[in-house]
């Protein structure tokens, strides 16, 4: 399974900057035209190699909006996300402070974290008990009248093991391979998923087909 990737913000972007001086209004993010922070903007080389970090970045947000002065003063350990930290706010994405009600130059340092998710794994068949499907499972009724399909069922795979809420998604049109369906996974045949390593509770969706031998 692919992984994808997300970045967080240390809180709130604007909330968690550190404003020279005081201000009426803080630095805070341009909702019509964000930093470019986010699981489009991850380096592909730093996915690859599973780099995670937290950079501080400091900038001058002109009165006008226009951000300038962008420098490194916390480094993620890793070049390709130090440089992206610096791009998060190469083209803007900020909104002036004010004083008085009015947009004026400010000096902020934004803390971006990095963070890859959770990587997954869904259920596998467990090979020392696998589903009950093939030929020694199919209906003998079913065998003797030519009956083919193909199924859908759902199944929630519990963290130790357990097959649960066994359901019928999507029929073959025949009522004997559809009971052959649900059972197929009646026996505890698949084992869990993990997160990070962990077993955990996934439920999936198991296409199954039933072909006759010519």
């Amino acid at each position: 399974m692919r992984r994808h990737t997300t970045v967080k913000a240390l809180g709130c972007l604007f909330g968690a900057v550190a404003v020279n001086g005081a201000a009426a209004g803080p630095v805070q993010v341009d909702p019509t035209h964000p930093p470019q922070i986010g699981a489009a903007y991850y380096p592909p080389e730093s996915v690859r190699l599973h780099e995670e970090g937290i950079c501080n970045v400091k900038v001058l947000v002109a009165a006008d909006g226009t951000v300038h002065d962008i420098s490194l003063t916390l480094s993620t350990g890793y070049a390709h996300l130090d440089a992206a930290c610096l791009k998060a706010f190469a083209s803007g994405g900020l909104l002036p402070a004010t004083e008085e009600g009015k947009p004026i130059d400010k000096v902020v340092e934004i803390p971006i974290r990095w963070n890859l998710p959770p990587e997954k794994h869904s259920p596998k068949v467990n090979p020392n008990n696998p589903p009950h499907i093939g030929e020694a499972y199919y209906p003998r009724e079913s065998e003797r009248r030519g009956e083919q399909g193909r199924c859908k069922v759902s199944v929630t795979v519990t963290a130790d093991g357990k097959t649960r809420d066994i359901k019928l998604t999507a029929s073959t049109g025949y009522p004997r391979l559809d009971q052959a369906c649900l059972e197929a996974l009646a026996h505890d045949s698949l084992l869990p998923a993990t997160e990070d390593g962990k077993p955990i509770d996934m439920t999936l969706e198991i296409p199954i087909v039933w072909i006759l031998k010519k």
